[in-house]
């Protein structure tokens, strides 16, 4: 689950492939928010409990506001004896910086909670991996993420390690605040399967290209409530740009009638954007009047046609139909929503 502790990560820098730890140390170490992970502590988390912080420092301030909690640093000399006592359930917290990782024989951890944001998926995935081995008596893992404002960072969170769709912007912190994954998936879903607003939809993707620092070639990509990017070429056939990862890497197929027969594997999201307009510009000429933006614009405030509405009804339900005037559509407009139903 994700818990809202207040952290702001707006204006955090990166560095190598993480983020500058001594900017993130004065960020999420302050009274209110170490406050806030203990809460979150109390609240939420069930047995034997394993918190990542920052730096030493941040971990004492936490474990001051734990009862019972020990801080484990790489200056701790009896580490081995703490953990025997942890496993005894002796001590019930151990909050610790940067110890714990990986390599250590620590197998009954029920409740992981990262205090410690970060933008490596290695990282990310070691620590949450500390929680992931099998003890007798121990059911399954809970795993807490302190979350907060992070501005155009991507940090790592629990839907990004368990392979669940970026959050929509569109979804408020509120909503999810305290979910589980499974609840994440099942609102997430929901959002993506909502209609876009296809008046914004261009101002969308130049926001992409403007904080991604991408050029999109001129394609007139539908951009989804998820961050993945849809382009129609006519027949059926839609390509799709998936929403970069952690990395910035990203992937693309081509499907017919939502059958994939073409896929376009990992690489940088520039890489992606330069190939697929390289395959529009050698394959699809007879169709630039679909995927080009600027002779789109030309036909695209004419009225939609009776082929585009048929569709739009055929696919849509009812309840998305209330809030269309399918009549006045433009054409560049029902080409938005096809873009998003066929997506």
């Amino acid at each position: 689950m994700t818990v809202d502790i207040g952290y702001d990560l707006s204006d955090i820098h990166k560095q190598h492939n993480d983020l500058n730890i001594s900017e993130l140390s004065n960020a999420v170490d302050t009274p209110v928010q170490n406050m806030a992970v203990a809460e979150a502590y109390k609240n939420y988390a069930v047995g034997q409990t394993l918190i990542f912080a920052t730096t030493v420092k941040h971990a004492e301030n936490i474990a001051e506001l734990i009862d019972g909690a020990v801080v484990v640093s790489a200056e701790t000399p009896n580490r081995n004896e703490i953990i025997q006592k942890f496993t005894n359930r002796e001590i019930p917290c151990i909050v610790n910086c940067m110890v714990f990782t990986e390599g250590t024989d620590m197998p009954l951890i029920e409740t992981v909670i990262i205090a410690r944001p970060t933008r490596n998926a290695s990282l990310y995935t070691q620590m949450v991996g500390r929680g992931l081995r099998l003890y007798d008596g121990k059911k399954s893992l809970l795993l807490i993420d302190c979350v907060g404002v992070t501005g155009k960072l991507d940090i790592c969170t629990a839907p990004d390690l368990f392979g669940i769709d970026k959050i929509p912007k569109s979804i408020k912190k509120e909503k999810i605040n305290g979910k589980l994954l499974t609840e994440i998936e099942e609102i997430i879903n929901e959002e993506s399967a909502k209609m876009p607003d296809w008046k914004i939809n261009a101002q969308l993707v130049q926001i992409f290209e403007t904080n991604g620092k991408y050029d999109t070639h001129g394609i007139n990509f539908v951009m989804l409530p998820n961050g993945d990017m849809t382009c129609s070429v006519g027949d059926g056939q839609i390509f799709k740009i998936f929403a970069e990862d952690m990395a910035g890497n990203s992937s693309a197929v081509l499907t017919y009638k939502s059958t994939v027969f073409r896929e376009i594997p990992t690489a940088p999201m520039q890489e992606i954007l330069d190939e697929i307009y390289q395959i529009l510009v050698c394959d699809y000429q007879e169709s630039i009047y679909l995927w080009d933006i600027k002779k789109v614009q030309k036909w695209g405030s004419y009225p939609a046609t009776d082929s585009q509405k048929n569709m739009i009804c055929r696919k849509m339900k009812k309840s998305d139909l209330k809030n269309i005037d399918i009549e006045n559509l433009t054409k560049y407009e029902a080409s938005v929503l096809i873009g998003q139903i066929f997506g």
